[in-house]
């Protein structure tokens, strides 16, 4: 054989292997985009041992799965996810009390069944946070929000759902929602914080279901907030005030179906055992009252 058709023979090789390379890498990142389950275990026992590498390599609409185990890291979700985890009492994210836990950007992000805990120092801002939310159609649920400076604090974030939380032992806020509207607040538990619930400058918010116990304050209302409802929510043993409102343009209870929220200082009576106290319960100077104080807990 030739010198010139060896070297022929040697250069078609060479090419044909470096094309099959490019074809190969990119078949692997094709595929590797389309992926939509993603498996994270901090004992190496998946494919990834970090939250925030799974979130980095995933696409929109892909669902994150994290086993139990505490992740010492802080989170950006800057893609629409959802992110699961095994157990809410066994899978935790851990801020080390750097900064925020979870920063939350994507709409339409679901985050469920952890503990989120450590964020922010003492002392610094409100927005040192479990989780900050500054995107829109978020479901946070079925989370253990604790020992934190602020629980959840959100920004120009709208049509939100925050269920079946319990948001225990904040420094400054357990949730914290400015300029923002059509937020769900339900079926939380709001324990041992010094402010349970702020509800700043936002409208047409429900808080629906709620328990308010064992914290100094418990929530209110500021700052041009209007249009925001509150009933069946329960209100106990928080130590300077249930409730308060800087606005008086919301409501503390339903008039449809003329229902209000139980508070364990009404002083009032039931004479004809409906349930709901024949005198108002009086929010503040300002707010509106509570039209139908509930005689018994939620």
């Amino acid at each position: 054989m030739g010198k010139k058709k060896v070297l022929f023979i040697i250069n078609l090789f060479l090419i044909i292997s470096l094309f099959h390379g490019c074809i190969s890498q990119e078949i692997k990142e094709n595929h590797v985009s389309q992926i939509k389950i993603f498996y994270v275990d901090i004992n190496g026992f998946e494919n990834y041992t970090s939250i925030q590498d799974a979130i980095n390599d995933a696409s929109d609409n892909s669902t994150i799965h994290v086993s139990n185990g505490t992740y010492q890291e802080q989170i950006i979700i800057d893609k629409k996810i959802h992110l699961i985890g095994s157990d809410p009492k066994k899978t935790i994210i851990d801020a080390d009390f750097t900064d925020d836990a979870i920063i939350i950007k994507a709409d339409h992000t679901i985050i469920e069944k952890f503990t989120i805990t450590h964020s922010g120092k003492i002392g610094y801002p409100y927005y040192n946070s479990a989780l900050y939310i500054t995107s829109n159609d978020t479901t946070i649920k079925n989370n253990i929000i604790t020992n934190n400076t602020n629980g959840i604090y959100t920004y120009r974030s709208s049509n939100n759902i925050f269920e079946n939380n319990s948001i225990l032992s904040t420094t400054d806020y357990g949730l914290y929602i400015e300029v923002s509207s059509n937020n769900s607040i339900k079926n939380n538990k709001f324990s041992l914080n010094n402010y349970c619930l702020k509800i700043k400058n936002s409208i047409n918010c429900t808080i629906i279901q709620n328990q308010f116990f064992n914290s100094i304050h418990g929530m209110y209302f500021c700052c041009g907030s209007k249009h925001n409802m509150v009933y069946h929510n329960t209100f106990v043993n928080n130590s300077k005030w249930h409730c308060d409102d800087q606005v008086g343009d919301n409501y503390w209870c339903n008039e449809i179906i003329k229902r209000g929220n139980y508070w364990d200082d009404y002083t009032g009576i039931d004479q004809n055992g409906d349930g709901i106290g024949d005198s108002f319960y009086n929010i503040s100077k300002i707010g509106k009252p509570d039209y139908y104080p509930l005689i018994n807990k939620i």
